[in-house]
């Protein structure tokens, strides 16, 4: 009947498909977290469409549909906020 593909399977069984490639990888923001080390990221703000660099203290990971968000301590706004894991690109050690 034309039902081979792997899409199709999921959607007569019921089985939500994730899409890999607009699923991040939290392996970055998890070794921090354990070492409870600072790490600096790029994060493209949703609301004002502009990226900026940060250096955050992250506090946990969290996944909400398919999606991971790192909730930390901002240190360039002085507050705890929740970057979702798909608005960040580069992620490195930040300083101590």
């Amino acid at each position: 009947m034309g039902c081979d593909s792997a899409a199709s399977r999921a959607r007569l069984s019921g089985i939500q498909t994730i899409d890999e490639d607009r699923v991040a990888d939290p392996i970055d923001e998890l070794g921090a977290l354990v070492q409870r080390k600072r790490l600096k990221i790029r994060y493209h703000g949703r609301g004002r469409d502009e990226e900026s660099e940060r250096v955050v203290s992250p506090q946990r990971l969290t996944q909400h549909r398919n999606s991971w968000y790192l909730d930390a301590w901002c240190h360039l706004r002085d507050g705890l906020r929740s970057f979702a894991l798909d608005c960040t690109g580069a992620r490195t050690p930040g300083e101590d």
